[in-house]
């Protein structure tokens, strides 16, 4: 069986599992996400949004953009991660492979594919709009007011994209900036706070570090107490067979029957606890740091790649607040977010150190 495009294939644990191929990935996501929220109205539409991009297939050869391959696109259920395979007899199931798209918005697509529900025309202006991700978010360097955007026709039909400031009051109104040259400028400053590989290399080893010894004193935790319980239910069992044998004698009786509720009392405990125990780092937040780390690693890539919730993402991941910019000046100095922080407070001298 061959991963559709997008994947990719990898050991984990002594099996095979199929894993996204980034960037190809995202750009099927965005492609299958589109067609499903009616961004991309019909498939000629998905079509020219893929051409735009260099797909890899699995075997690492480019892949070539027909109709065709957009219409067996939309339709392979391999992208929920769910499918049966009729050649094996394997029924449907969840096989060793990593979701790109939902089976919902699958769905989605395959009603609008089979004209189950109308296609909605996309409103004339659209505050979400793929071409200004700053919208709402990035502000005038003069003023302090939300720079909007806005599409603009030459004579021979061209169209170009621009940011402006629409306070009448502020120095900066009625100047325009380019599209281009401003998000060109933003990945600039992206790749300046991006911090050296070797020092998200280090910050990801403390942390698997962490979690093997959190894993480790949780495993020899456990095993305490098992071994505590066993004991408890061992001198619960003497207590009974005492009972038992002295049914007679009122004072051991009374003593045995003490002594077991004791221990009732002391083995419930010890299960409660058992169960109640957790690992601070448990596998599931160990994939997330490595999302985090991954996505700290290269923010100008899933900036480039991005549909505009990523690069929305991407903004309010890497600041705290929103930034200024000034067609001149650029950007003024950005408060970043907690992550970007702790890495970056790390001097400029101790570069050289983390790239080793």
């Amino acid at each position: 069986m061959t991963p559709p495009t997008g994947y990719k294939t990898k050991r984990v644990g002594g099996k095979i599992h199929c894993c996204r191929d980034e960037p190809t990935a995202t750009y099927i996501q965005n492609a299958l996400e589109g067609f499903a929220d009616n961004r991309f109205l019909n498939q000629k539409d998905v079509y020219n949004y893929l051409k735009r991009y260099k797909l890899i297939g699995y075997h690492g050869k480019p892949v070539s953009v027909t109709l065709g391959f957009v219409k067996n696109m939309l339709t392979n259920e391999k992208y929920t991660g769910y499918f049966p395979y009729e050649n094996w007899d394997v029924p449907y199931q969840k096989w060793a492979m990593d979701e790109i798209i939902s089976r919902e918005i699958f769905q989605k697509i395959q009603d609008k594919l089979k004209g189950k529900k109308s296609v909605l025309k996309p409103r004339k202006y659209n505050m979400d709009d793929e071409d200004f991700p700053f919208r709402r978010w990035l502000r005038c360097d003069a003023c302090g007011r939300n720079l909007t955007g806005s599409n603009s026709k030459n004579r021979s039909g061209k169209r170009y994209s621009y940011y402006h400031c629409h306070n009448k009051e502020c120095s900066n109104y009625g100047k325009s900036i380019r599209q281009h040259d401003l998000h060109t400028d933003f990945e600039r400053l992206l790749n300046s706070i991006t911090p050296p590989s070797g020092l998200v290399n280090l910050a990801n080893a403390i942390i698997q570090n962490k979690i093997n010894s959190e894993s480790k004193q949780w495993k020899e935790d456990m095993k305490s107490r098992q071994e505590d319980i066993k004991k408890k239910q061992a001198e619960k069992q003497k207590c009974f067979n005492l009972l038992l044998n002295s049914s007679d004698e009122p004072e051991i009786t009374k003593m045995c029957k003490s002594k077991i509720v004791e221990l009732d009392a002391e083995i419930s405990r010890l299960s409660d606890a058992k169960e109640k125990k957790e690992i601070s780092f448990t596998e599931s937040t160990a994939k997330k740091l490595e999302r985090t780390l991954e996505f700290v690693r290269n923010p100008t890539l899933i900036w480039k790649v991005g549909n505009y919730k990523q690069r929305r993402a991407v903004l309010n991941l890497c600041f705290s607040e929103p930034i200024s910019y000034d067609k001149d000046k650029k950007f003024g100095t950005p408060k970043l977010s907690s992550i970007f922080k702790v890495f970056n407070s790390f001097s400029i001298e101790n570069t050289e150190w983390w790239a080793r």
